[in-house]
């Protein structure tokens, strides 16, 4: 094995954070559901091939605590973080900005970003472009990539620049 890193993938509840690595891992072990904090703690994937090993965290969704259950999801993405060589922002093509607790997140975090813009099966060429054009210019992310969780749009692309 040539390379090997370990990729938190964080976003807000209902981003399609667990569906993302069901479509990558190629199988469903992440419980996926419309009702969001459906993930509690952190769940790891793997990915490992004759030349590299991906190690991927999947955490709850990024929120503002409001009681202690919720506080301790948030502890679990936190920790995910402290580990991680790089980080996935799975982001909803629907939402236009990011919440003031994700960019929060993505400031705590010194190595390389990557934004997943998702769900972009639901969009036409153009919008794709547009989309994506309008957040590489954000100047948060060392890439962004339109994906689709549901029809794994971009999957071997994406699995190819991660490496």
């Amino acid at each position: 094995m040539h390379k090997a890193a370990f990729i938190s993938i964080i976003g807000k509840p209902n981003a399609g954070k667990s569906t993302f690595i069901n479509a990558l891992m190629g199988q469903h072990f992440c419980i996926v559901s419309p009702k969001a904090q459906t993930t509690r703690h952190r769940i790891k994937g793997f990915i490992t091939t004759d030349d590299y090993q991906l190690v991927f965290s999947d955490t709850p969704g990024i929120i503002a605590p409001k009681y202690k259950m919720q506080e301790a999801m948030m502890d679990a993405m936190k920790e995910s973080l402290e580990d991680a060589d790089l980080l996935l922002l799975i982001h909803d093509e629907t939402e236009e900005e990011l919440s003031e607790e994700v960019i929060d997140v993505l400031n705590s975090f010194k190595g390389q970003k990557i934004l997943i813009l998702n769900k972009v099966d639901r969009l036409n060429e153009q919008q794709i472009v547009d989309k994506t054009e309008h957040w590489k210019a954000s100047g948060h992310f060392y890439g962004v990539v339109p994906f689709s969780a549901i029809h794994p749009f971009n999957k071997n692309m994406l699995l190819n620049f991660l490496v």
